[in-house]
């Protein structure tokens, strides 16, 4: 039997630069999961988590999940790829009303979302609002307010809708790298923000005893105006500290 004649090798060197046939033997890394979009592969939840609302940023590395479990009294504000509740769970995606997540028991996606009637951060219960300037706030001076707190409860009601009137990202103080609180970047005027005297470049760090070192602690001051009597915030404007009062009446 006669061989076939072998062609000159420079013809196989654009498949051996391809390594169409792994040559190299190497088993391929595994694909991140994660990657993939999680509320298409996410089935509803049993565990025992319930959200209670989110923060959901344009850089969604710091966008925020406020969650807690059956039984236990701590709410904790969990990110995108936090592992939680003592290693049960990863989180992977927050969404507007959802929040999605891996248990790692099992691998498996699955997601929560926030009850329609539940009347939690981050619901909206209705119609889009039109909140005035000066509804149910007054102001006796630059730093200090009167704000009616049955206006406070209907706008809570409608968290989501009111976070998209104005712009804060978090701001990481120059030099120690250290989490500080929210740069506010821009406030529609016909903003509650703009109302309760909140001005673009402000930094807000602290809501009461709450110090806004990370991003959890955002929605956990929301959480607690609820029952609040009076609140103090507290912003760098201008390179200098200046609080906000607020007395609900």
């Amino acid at each position: 039997m006669t061989a076939a004649p072998q062609g000159p090798t420079e013809d196989y060197e654009s498949i051996v630069r391809r390594n169409m046939f792994n040559v190299e033997g190497k088993i391929p890394d595994p694909f991140d999961q994660g990657r993939l979009d999680c509320f298409s592969q996410a089935k509803p939840s049993n565990q025992r988590v319930q959200l209670l609302g989110t923060i959901v940023m344009t850089d969604e590395r710091f966008s925020v999940a406020l969650v807690q479990e059956d039984g236990n009294p701590l709410k904790l504000g969990v990110k995108k790829d936090e592992i939680f509740f003592d290693g049960k769970f990863q989180a992977l995606k927050v969404d507007r009303k959802k929040f999605c997540f891996q248990v790692k028991s099992t691998g498996d996606f699955e997601y929560v979302e926030i009850p329609d009637d539940s009347g939690g951060l981050g619901v909206a219960s209705g119609p889009s609002t039109s909140f005035g300037v000066t509804e149910g706030i007054s102001a006796a001076s630059e730093t200090e307010f009167a704000v009616d707190k049955n206006v406070l409860e209907k706008q809570l009601l409608n968290l989501n809708e009111i976070l998209q009137t104005a712009r804060a990202v978090p701001y990481v103080e120059p030099g120690s790298g250290k989490f500080k609180g929210f740069l506010v970047q821009s406030v529609e005027a016909n903003s509650p923000f703009a109302s309760l005297g909140i001005r673009q470049g402000d930094v807000l760090t602290q809501v009461n005893d709450i110090v806004l070192d990370n991003a959890g602690k955002g929605l956990e001051a929301f959480q607690r105006l609820r029952n609040a009597q009076s609140v103090d915030l507290k912003v760098i404007r201008g390179g200098q500290e200046t609080t906000l009062s607020y007395k609900l009446k």
